[in-house]
């Protein structure tokens, strides 16, 4: 068993060198708006990503649509931010019902990098972590490790 599990990391390393980040399946996110850091679940079965905001207020500004919503902050109480809103997405949920969420562009860094990731916002109340991050938000930059967190620091320039 201990080869068989060697020869699948031997398979990892073409992919690590092209200068991809390995990063745990939870992470330290900075949310570049607020300067706060929260953990974020990396989740390579979903698509987007989201983050928990159980407060929302769609508004106008400048002739646009944009959203005022809260965001978490661990240990501390929820921050307001505004945001552009970028589009509504129907979110296919268990037990057979969609959802409608609003999408803005969110601004993190995650193992230093800087990413603008479009991200969904829901009530994520009840879940262990306050945002997840999906594939589209990862692309080709990281890699990702199942079985550690917590590899990287939200440390960017």
């Amino acid at each position: 068993m201990k080869k068989l599990s060697f020869l699948f990391s031997l398979l990892a390393l073409p992919c690590l060198a092209h200068s991809q980040i390995v990063v745990g399946y939870v992470e330290s996110v900075r949310l570049v708006t607020t300067d706060r850091v929260i953990d974020a679940k990396i989740d390579t079965g979903a698509d987007n990503s989201s983050i928990h905001s159980p407060d929302q207020e769609p508004f106008e500004k400048n002739g646009e649509k944009w959203l005022r919503f809260s965001v978490p902050v661990n240990n501390a109480v929820n921050t307001m931010v505004e945001a552009p809103i970028l589009r509504t997405t129907k979110i296919k949920r268990l037990l057979g019902f969609s959802q409608f969420r609003y999408v803005v562009a969110l601004d993190i860094c995650i193992a230093g990098e800087m990413k603008t990731v479009e991200t969904s916002l829901v009530d994520r109340t009840g879940f262990n972590y306050p945002m997840l991050i999906g594939r589209s938000a990862l692309g080709n930059d990281f890699f990702v490790s199942p079985s550690q967190d917590h590899l990287t620091a939200p440390s960017c320039p």
